[in-house]
């Protein structure tokens, strides 16, 4: 007869987190990632306010995967403009690694832009904050009480523009271009290396009909992907 305390014990699996109430906020975990310490604060405010639970604050990409590890959540709210890793490849590895985590761009960058781009990379809303905080409120309510993404109304049938033909990929290293970073950062930051930015970078230029990354510069100055004086 086998001695029961000498079997090896069973592991025991981790609980799966409940998902909340349709349109309820109460037990709704939503940590807030900005690079601006006051945006952190008064938006952790507004949101504990409406009954959402504002579990952690980062102030980079790194960061926020550090914290998803220690506090898992329902909601993630992010801008884009992240330091260290770009808020489109923390998109990429939240949805890697947490697929249930439901993220929510809100970001200073115009949404005729980036809208279709996050949605596409795997986020399930995207709010300018030059709306107001309402606006906010409105996307995660309905992403909490739909379960679904919230997307613009379709635009009219137009011709696409050079950088909409962008894969996602490129796509990730035009933005990162716009945002100051060199071919070397790139690389380190998506985890590639300098030989496969070099190509993209590129593609890029050949899609966008110009030679030079000075001149991708100035194509999404006119684009307003960067703002004018």
């Amino acid at each position: 007869m086998n001695d029961e305390s000498s079997l090896p014990r069973r592991r025991s699996l981790p609980r799966r987190r409940s998902l909340p109430r349709p349109g309820c906020r109460m037990g709704v975990d939503a940590p807030i990632a900005d690079d601006h310490a006051i945006v952190r604060e008064g938006l952790g405010r507004v949101l504990a306010s409406k009954g959402f639970t504002v579990v952690a604050h980062a102030a980079h990409g790194g960061e926020v995967l550090t914290q998803l590890e220690a506090h898992p959540c329902d909601v993630l709210v992010l801008d884009l403009s992240l330091p260290r890793i770009n808020g489109l490849e923390v998109i990429r590895r939240v949805r890697e690694r947490w697929p249930e985590v439901a993220i929510i761009v809100h970001s200073m960058d115009p949404s005729a832009q980036y809208a279709a781009r996050v949605i596409d990379a795997g986020a399930r809303a995207y709010v300018c904050k030059q709306d107001p905080v309402e606006a906010l409120l409105e996307a995660l309510d309905r992403v909490v009480r739909d379960g679904g993404d919230w997307r613009e109304p379709p635009q009219s049938h137009r011709e696409r523009a050079p950088h909409e033909r962008l894969s996602a990929r490129e796509y990730q290293v035009f933005v990162l271009l716009t945002q100051g970073r060199g071919p070397g950062e790139i690389a380190a930051e998506l985890q590639s290396s300098p030989s496969s930015v070099s190509n993209m970078l590129a593609k890029i230029r050949a899609k966008l009909g110009v030679e030079t990354n000075a001149q991708v510069l100035q194509y999404a100055l006119r684009e307003r992907f960067i703002a004018g004086d």
